[in-house]
């Protein structure tokens, strides 16, 4: 993982050109020194904390009920939380699910402004991980929060929500970095790379747009028609900002939308069903959750092999092969096997990236980088590697690091001798556990982006010799 390089004096923005915080390794753990070990504990610990938010907010809502009625009544939000692991969910979405349920806390119990501290300091954290998690909370905090001002409630002061924002964040990068001397840079960084050419990255496009907007808009119509209008209010002031603005983001950053969209969305359509008090209202919105996922079955159908929501299937697939990981958690029993696996799978691919005898003797020692984004068949056989500054195209997200690399490919003393276009090899592995040869993608880079969207400067000067 990158930011594992934090622990080793790199920079992010100078030496590092990836979006994520010093906490990313809790996001994926690998096996990384005690790295599983701790990302599987505070993966284990805020789940917890989750389900605790949830069942609160069912029992607040319906303490007069019969508990096991209740319990019955919703076991699809049940099915949500516990049949997820790391591969099902982002850890970063476990905190922002909290804020959101913390901030339902807190639309019933307005006057314990606790439930809104810890909201604030939860989105905090989110940005530890990932900066667009926090992009994420904070517009759903801050919708609520002016939902609140709205009604004319007595609402917190800004300067308190600074101060949970910053202090939690503040006192956790110090214990992480040691000091805040690469801070400015790394906030500078994280900006950079949410403008400049993201908006050409996307390689694949929507199919089916009567049902892409039949999925957003039936959920809608569900909370108008069965919550009451004051709860109808606060749950779409909070999810549709950041509904709307997220899609838009995973359209712009990732071709394979909707494994980040799919989650947000799961959640945003399952949460409504605690309010339903009416058993024929959480029927109806129950018929709605139903009709929205096969509108999205419909429009994401013919999406790139990269999309997971293709299957019909996929729902339960998901669920089935989760709640088997989970009997894992963060697979701290296996490392070793998974060391082992990689090992193996490491040892089968550079085989099979060994060039002809006739290249290598073309080449011999002569400089050498590789194009687009996968750099093993240079080590695969020993070549004399030249790197250009950004050494994998689809990390050259702004047009300045765009230039970057079409100067070093334009300059008579940099640019390497040969260029080794990449011949993509998958990583599936057949029953007889032999690396299945894949396929070129001339026109591909990472995700299945369009290659000359990636970094266009440095395409032409690439062409240009």
């Amino acid at each position: 993982m990158v930011s594992n390089l934090y622990a080793t004096g790199h920079i992010i923005g100078k030496d590092l050109f990836f979006n994520y915080g010093p906490l990313a390794f809790v996001e994926f753990p690998e096996c990384i020194n005690n790295n599983i070990f701790l990302g599987t504990i505070v993966y284990l610990l805020v789940k917890l904390f989750l389900i605790l938010t949830i069942v609160y907010l069912m029992f607040s809502l319906h303490h007069k009920d019969n508990p096991l009625k209740l319990l019955f009544m919703y076991i699809p939000v049940g099915i949500l939380l516990i049949c997820q692991n790391y591969y099902g969910i982002y850890f970063g979405y476990l905190l922002i699910f909290i804020v959101i349920n913390l901030l339902l806390i807190h639309s019933i119990y307005p006057k314990k402004n606790l439930y809104l501290y810890l909201a604030i300091g939860i989105t905090s954290l989110t940005g530890l991980i990932k900066p667009a998690f926090t992009y994420l909370a904070l517009i759903i905090f801050f919708s609520y929060y002016i939902c609140l001002f709205y009604q004319r409630r007595k609402v917190i002061q800004p300067y308190k929500i600074f101060l949970f924002l910053a202090l939690p964040y503040f006192s956790i990068w110090y214990l992480m970095i040691g000091s805040f001397k690469t801070f400015p840079m790394y906030l500078k960084a994280t900006i950079e790379l949410t403008i400049g050419n993201s908006d050409t990255m996307i390689y694949g496009f929507l199919h089916n747009k009567l049902f892409f907007v039949l999925s957003i808009i039936l959920p809608v119509l569900g909370i108008i028609l069965t919550l009451k209008k004051r709860i109808a209010s606060i749950f779409l002031i909070i999810f549709l900002p950041a509904i709307l603005l997220w899609l838009k983001y995973v359209l712009a950053r990732v071709d394979h939308i909707f494994y980040e969209f799919f989650q947000l969305y799961f959640y945003f359509l399952f949460m409504p069903l605690l309010f339903q008090k009416d058993l024929k209202k959480y029927l109806l919105y129950f018929s709605v959750i139903l009709l929205s996922f096969e509108c999205m079955n419909i429009y994401s159908t013919n999406m790139t092999v990269y999309n997971p929501r293709q299957s019909k299937t996929f729902v339960s697939d998901i669920f089935l092969n989760n709640i088997k990981a989970n009997l894992i958690p963060g697979n701290i029993f296996n490392c070793d096997n998974i060391v082992k696996f990689n090992n193996k799978f490491s040892t089968e691919t550079l085989n099979l990236l060994k060039f002809s005898p006739k290249v290598l003797q073309e080449i011999k020692n002569q400089t050498v980088d590789c194009y687009p984004f996968d750099m093993v068949s240079i080590f695969a056989n020993g070549l004399n590697w030249d790197p250009r500054p950004l050494f994998q195209s689809y990390i050259a997200y702004t047009p300045w690091l765009d230039l970057q690399n079409q100067k070093f490919f334009l300059s008579a003393k940099k640019a390497p001798e040969y260029l080794i276009w990449e011949k993509m090899v998958t990583d599936k592995l057949q029953y007889s556990n032999k690396i299945d040869y894949g396929y070129l993608l001339n026109d591909s880079s990472i995700d299945n982006r369009y290659l000359l969207n990636d970094e266009p400067l440095t395409i032409k000067a690439i062409f240009s010799n």
